[in-house]
């Protein structure tokens, strides 16, 4: 018995060695060339055994190209295993990886610590290939994430760094084209999924960017804060970002602006600039759906190392991936502009000691008043610019102050837009020196507008996934 076993052993590893020594000869993969039959060692958390790759004849074969440092790869092992379950035995999930089996044992009992049981779970029953050398030779990439389609032939018919789903498979199962994922890459050269903030286990990662759509498991938005910088230690330099469920304006703002931007700030000339601003939705399922299609997740790091910008980078990511075209350019735009006619010494502070404050008094819908005690001209602007004038939306009305008040102020004056028209305003504001008008000015914009030779398979909302 025990000699049958030996033998056995020696044949299951005579005809791994001659498939590896074999792969020299083989030269990568086109698409429609057959995968050649091939001996394969394959394991789980607790077994390992021979395979090749006939075994699996009459069925379609997904290769997933993962690696010990992918903490995205294996965080998405679940939906793979569910993936496979569903499809049963139409399809056969194979990973495969260059790292070695020490490096694999390592590895689960690191993130034992770090990923839920359901991880755990799928990688016992998901079977890898390791050491692997072969498979990288056919479908060479230098990218964790890839996944490898071959047809029930086992004929290479695509590879994409998508994740897979339900719909893309049984898509490529009837022989139609493979439907892109909700979850997309902006930089597929080095795509990492987001996942620093879920998992916080990113500090290995030296070089990534990648966006993906709304992730419903942060209700908070981290759209600016000094926190989601990330800078070299020697030059202070930002050289890694993240920002969680935000519009494309909030996108473009950061990587023009370094920070938050009023919507005037914006022209989008394109189709339909709507689309990129949040509507008023009162149906809580409608408003889902927008989210869901229109808030993103980003996030970048460069290499310290070189010489790069990392909002230069992100702009040209961003356009790739919305199919924009975007600038900084000088627009002349009627704005409202609040300016000085008269004497202001009446609205200049004389309490620079006091606690500045600001009051909105509501005696009842028709006796409203806005008082502002020793505090800068820029907060009766912005309180104009949010009730009085068009400050968001596709048709917001840039707001300049001309005043050119130095100083803090006092004023107290009628207010609230339901009751109180911009006339009235006026009125008010002349009693001060101030008057609130109307008037063209050249103002820095952030242009936006649709690129030429869009993609064809350009989504419903107007984003193309790659």
């Amino acid at each position: 018995m025990r000699n049958r076993i030996l033998l056995a052993l020696l044949v299951v590893n005579s005809a791994v060695s001659i498939a590896q020594k074999n792969i020299k000869e083989i030269l990568p993969l086109r698409i429609g060339d057959k995968l050649p039959d091939m001996a394969l060692r394959l394991h789980t958390l607790d077994s390992s055994w021979a395979a090749n790759l006939s075994d699996f004849k009459g069925k379609a074969i997904l290769l997933d190209y993962w690696g010990a440092d992918c903490n995205p790869c294996i965080a998405f092992l679940p939906e793979m295993l569910k993936l496979q379950e569903q499809f049963g035995d139409k399809v056969k999930v194979i990973l495969y990886t260059g790292d070695n089996l020490n490096t694999y044992k390592k590895l689960w009992v690191t993130f034992k610590k770090i990923f839920p049981p359901k991880v755990l779970y799928a990688a016992a029953h998901l079977p890898t290939v390791l050491d692997d050398t072969t498979l990288r030779k056919m479908f060479p990439s230098n990218a964790l994430g890839l996944k490898v389609w071959l047809d029930s032939n086992h004929i290479y018919r695509a590879s994409k760094f998508d994740h897979p789903t339900a719909e893309s498979i049984q898509s490529f199962l009837e022989g139609k084209a493979i439907k892109s994922d909700k979850i997309v890459f902006a930089d597929i050269r080095d795509p990492k999924l987001w996942f620093n903030k879920r998992i916080g286990f990113n500090e290995h990662l030296l070089q990534y960017s990648f966006i993906t759509k709304h992730d419903d498991k942060f209700n908070n938005s981290g759209a600016f804060f000094d926190e989601q910088f990330e800078r070299d230690s020697v030059t202070n330099r930002i050289i890694g970002l993240q920002m969680i469920n935000v519009r494309a304006l909030e996108l473009y703002a950061m990587a023009y602006y370094q920070g938050p931007v009023k919507d005037s700030k914006f022209i989008f000339e394109v189709k339909d600039p709507k689309a990129y601003y949040s509507p008023q939705i009162a149906d809580r399922e409608h408003a889902d759906k927008w989210q869901d299609d229109h808030l993103f997740c980003y996030a970048i790091k460069i290499n310290p190392q070189q010489n790069d910008d990392i909002f230069t980078v992100m702009r040209t990511q961003l356009d790739n991936f919305f199919h924009l075209q975007s600038n900084l350019d000088k627009r002349k735009r009627k704005c409202w502009i609040l300016k000085t006619i008269g004497d202001t010494s009446k609205i200049h502070s004389i309490g620079m000691t006091e606690e500045g404050t600001i009051d909105r008094s509501f005696k009842n819908d028709y006796d409203r008043k806005l008082g502002i005690k020793n505090m800068p001209i820029l907060l009766l602007a912005q309180q104009i610019v949010q009730d009085y004038t068009q400050f968001d939306g596709p048709f917001a009305v840039p707001f300049i102050d001309e005043s050119n008040i130095r100083g803090n102020i006092d004023i107290e004056i009628p207010w609230g837009k339901d009751h109180f028209s911009i006339p009235s305003l006026r009125m008010e504001l002349q009693k001060y020196g101030l008057d609130l008008i109307q008037d063209f000015r050249e103002v820095e914009t952030i242009v936006l507008k649709a690129a030429p030779n869009l993609m064809a398979n350009t989504s419903a909302n107007g984003m193309t996934s790659k």
